[in-house]
């Protein structure tokens, strides 16, 4: 469990960008933040993986006595992966956590076979990432740190340097984590992305200003313009043919209607 109490933070001394937070994000569950650019959804993700040192408040992350106790270990995907590759090679770039954490080389290589493998790159073991694919590149930065085994993995807008053939098996490959005892939290500002999420928040101006199921959270298109977002897709249309709120917010919620 993550406990967030009172968070605040600002970047210059009395220009805050996150406001007295509170929040709790369970293990299991699959959390998508949307918020407009400037809304301090990115900023929330750095507190809470410690590059960012609350100005206010407190962020507790710890296993529950049923699973141990303990610190959890929390990853962070970065919204451009050519921002976290360090290493000149596939194979030393996903080794690069586990060294740090002081694996046992056996160990070491057995794990990064199985993520290589996993995430499709082992043809690629021994390339210089910078000559991926931009979508080899975000599953190179995954794989990095789902070899470390984390208990939550948090994602900075990770479709964005993405076409839209990449954006689903992304999709799909955030989805497995929960297999592996990850939980994913995904920051984006498509709300169409979120709609497989078992809880959506949104973040307008540094504030947590809702949290609910992704279905009804993104069926009124007036509460969500207020915040600088829009519906998804079928949302739009629905509002586009009259249809009062809630509007379906699915292709085939929208058939039905």
């Amino acid at each position: 469990m993550i406990e967030i109490r009172g968070l605040s933070f600002a970047y210059q001394p009395g220009q805050p960008v996150l406001h007295e937070i509170d929040l709790d994000l369970r293990p299991g569950e699959r959390v998508s933040i949307l918020g407009p650019n400037g809304s301090g959804k990115s900023t929330l993700l750095k507190c809470i993986s410690g590059l960012l040192k609350p100005t206010a408040g407190s962020i507790l992350a710890r296993r529950t006595d049923e699973d141990g106790g303990g610190p959890l270990r929390i990853g962070l995907v970065f919204q451009n992966p050519d921002d976290q590759i360090v290493s000149p090679v596939v194979e030393s770039e996903v080794a690069f956590g586990l060294e740090n954490l002081g694996v046992p080389h056996p160990e070491m290589v057995m794990r990064v076979d199985a993520v290589l493998e996993r995430f499709n790159l082992t043809q690629y073991r021994q390339q210089d990432p910078h000559l991926l694919s931009g979508g080899e590149r975000q599953r190179l930065a995954i794989a990095s740190i789902v070899v470390t085994r984390p208990d939550f993995l948090l994602f900075d807008e990770p479709f964005s340097f993405l076409d839209p053939a990449f954006r689903g098996e992304l999709d799909a490959l955030i989805a497995s984590l929960n297999d592996d005892g990850i939980t994913p939290i995904v920051v984006g500002q498509d709300p169409d992305e979120a709609l497989d999420a078992d809880r959506l928040l949104i973040c307008s101006q540094g504030r947590i200003e809702h949290d609910s199921r992704p279905e009804d959270a993104l069926a009124h298109p007036e509460r969500l313009r207020a915040y600088g977002l829009a519906s998804t897709t079928a949302g739009r249309l629905a509002e586009a043919l009259r249809i009062q709120s809630p509007v379906p917010v699915t292709p085939a919620a929208l058939i039905e209607t």
